[in-house]
């Protein structure tokens, strides 16, 4: 299994991506779990796509806005 992580700046980057990669696999081989950084805590969205023989596992982060990102990619 390949493993990806996606870090983007809010929930509207999130639910793109989210759909623009099941659409991109056509909803095969893929599993996605979504979570939402809040105070230096994931937090779980609601926006999983789970699958148990994925051949890709994306996790999508959301930290909250676009100054964000380079300081949580930073901290990883």
């Amino acid at each position: 299994m390949i493993k990806i992580s996606l870090f983007v700046e809010g929930q509207t980057e999130l639910i793109f991506m989210r759909e623009y990669l099941l659409k991109m696999y056509e909803y095969q081989g893929i599993a996605l779990k979504c979570y939402t950084l809040k105070n230096d805590t994931l937090v779980d969205a609601e926006y999983d796509y789970l699958n148990d023989d994925a051949d890709y596992y994306f996790q999508i982060i959301n930290v909250g806005n676009d100054n964000s990102v380079l300081t949580v990619l930073l901290k990883v």
